[in-house]
């Protein structure tokens, strides 16, 4: 997943709580249908039958906490500044 290696790459962390988020395992699945819909490969009919109204609002708000922590996440890494060098630095 996209932010899980930004989120390597930079050095903040992924990690989320599980039970409220999963880990944002929902993600992918609203990206595939959301370009299905916009591209017209699927209609709303189609990609909405097999799940629930609740079901569907479930998903929406694991995607939505899953953001929020990664957000969360990020703020947390900029105000502690972990972004800085944290080697020993020579001095001579």
């Amino acid at each position: 997943m996209k932010i899980r290696s930004t989120a390597t790459e930079y050095g903040f962390s992924h990690l989320t709580d599980y039970v409220k988020t999963g880990h944002g395992s929902d993600l992918l699945t609203v990206k595939i249908n959301r370009n299905d819909l916009a591209h017209g490969f699927k209609s709303f009919t189609e990609v909405g039958r097999d799940k629930t109204a609740d079901q569907l609002l479930e998903i929406k708000n694991k995607v939505v906490k899953y953001l929020k922590q990664i957000l969360q996440n990020i703020e947390q890494y900029l105000y502690n500044e972990e972004y800085l060098d944290s080697s020993p630095t020579c001095n001579p």
